[in-house]
This record gives C-alpha cells, sequence and structure tokens, in this order.
C-alpha cells in the first residue's frame, strides 16, 4: 500500500513538474532579434520580453516601440538610446546607464530604476507608476513624465 501510495504521489508531482517550470516571458523573446540588437544596435518593434541583457552596450540603441517587459537591464549602457514608446514594465534597470536617453511615451510601469544614471533623460509621457526610483522610492501611481510619490496625510 505504501508504494502504491508513494508511487501516485511521484506520478502527481511529475505531471505537476512541467507547469512549475513554464514561464511566457521567459520564452517570448527571439534570440535572433537580441544577436540583431547586440550586433547592429537597431531592433525597433522587437519582442525581446524577458531578454537577458545585463551589462550590454547599447550605446545609441534603437529600441523604439520594442516590447522589454521583464527584461534584465541592469548595469546595461543605454546612452542616448532611443527607447521611445517602448514597452519596459517590470524591466530591471537596476544601476543602467539612461543619461540622455529617450524614453518619451514608454511604459516604465513596474521598472527598477534604482541606482540608474538619469541625467538628460526625455521622459514626457512615459508611464512610471510602481515604478522604483533612482534613489529608492516607489512612483505613485498616475505618475507620468515624472516620478510623483505620495506623502502620507496627516490625520
Amino acid at each position: 500500500m505504501r508504494s502504491y501510495l508513494l508511487s501516485r504521489r511521484t506520478s502527481a508531482l511529475l505531471l505537476l513538474l512541467p507547469l512549475t517550470s513554464w514561464s511566457p516571458v521567459a520564452e517570448a523573446f527571439d534570440q535572433g532579434q537580441v544577436s540583431e540588437l547586440l550586433r547592429s544596435g537597431k531592433c525597433r518593434r522587437c519582442d525581446l520580453r524577458g531578454a537577458n541583457l545585463e551589462k550590454a552596450e547599447l550605446v545609441g540603441a534603437d529600441l523604439a516601440e520594442a516590447d522589454l517587459s521583464g527584461t534584465n537591464l541592469a548595469g546595461a549602457h543605454l546612452f542616448a538610446a532611443n527607447l521611445g514608446g517602448a514597452i519596459l514594465t517590470n524591466a530591471n534597470l537596476h544601476r543602467a546607464d539612461l543619461e540622455e536617453a529617450w524614453l518619451t511615451g514608454a511604459d516604465l510601469s513596474g521598472s527598477n530604476l534604482f541606482q540608474s544614471r538619469l541625467t538628460g533623460v526625455f521622459l514626457e509621457r512615459a508611464n512610471l507608476s510602481g515604478a522604483v526610483w533612482r534613489d529608492g522610492r516607489p512612483c505613485a501611481p498616475g505618475s507620468w513624465g515624472q516620478c510623483r510619490v505620495d506623502t502620507p496625510t496627516k490625520p
């Protein structure tokens, strides 16, 4: 009886294993598009969801309207990059160099911008709701073009 129960538990775990290890974001990007971006610095409207671009050299890259949701861009060099209209929801931009980058109309909601370099960055119409700002403060809902911080009101 004991071996029968153990066998059923093992079977149940094996059936559930593929469900727990599957991640739609991790499988979304096309490695060919990543390679093209790293080679040419251009990938407009690319699907790079979940790609690992940590410390990538993307100075002046053209990523306009690209989907970079959940992408790891920690420490990436994006100086003067065009990210206009890009989707960067939940992207990791920790310590990324975004100086003079064009992020007009980009969706940065839920992204991590902690300790990133933002001097001269263009954020007009950029959605920063729920993002972690460069100083570690969370941006309030409705943060468009700048990180608004809700201060608690005194009773």
